[in-house]
């Protein structure tokens, strides 16, 4: 009985330890803040930003997009030194980074849609949220 409450344990510590994956560099220490508290904030100083993903590309898993109420920033990932999973989204994540807004021309927006899987829409440029991270860590 008792070897089986061990193997039940480990098992179990094994499937909690794997819904937890990092990619890039190691996570600094410390709080995050939810995405929308950083947009309030409008600090560009690297720092742990929380949120959902909606949104991953498609192509080779190379951006994904944190939402955090109606807030959304586009997350890519420094020097495209590591991507993230394609199925990562829906899931929780947090990153390190700076939060920068950046006006994309409407070719470049049209790029991230046919990315994600969509059909392009854009005409003008558009301005969003981005994050450009050392660091994530998929919840």
């Amino acid at each position: 009985m008792m070897k089986l409450l061990i193997l039940g344990l480990t098992l179990a510590s094994f499937v909690v330890q794997a819904e937890v994956s990092s990619h890039g560099e190691n996570m600094p220490s410390g709080t995050s803040i939810g995405l929308s508290e950083a947009i309030a904030a409008n600090s560009q100083e690297p720092q742990k930003i929380r949120g959902q993903i909606t949104e991953v590309c498609q192509k080779k898993g190379c951006f994904m997009v944190l939402t955090d109420g109606q807030n959304h920033a586009r997350v890519t990932f420094r020097d495209y030194g590591f991507f993230v999973p394609k199925d990562s989204a829906p899931g929780d994540a947090v990153v390190y980074g700076a939060l920068t807004s950046k006006t994309l021309s409407a070719e470049q927006a049209n790029h991230f849609e046919v990315d994600a899987g969509r059909e392009t829409r854009h005409t003008q440029s558009v301005t969003e949220y981005s994050i450009v991270a050392s660091s994530v860590v998929l919840l």
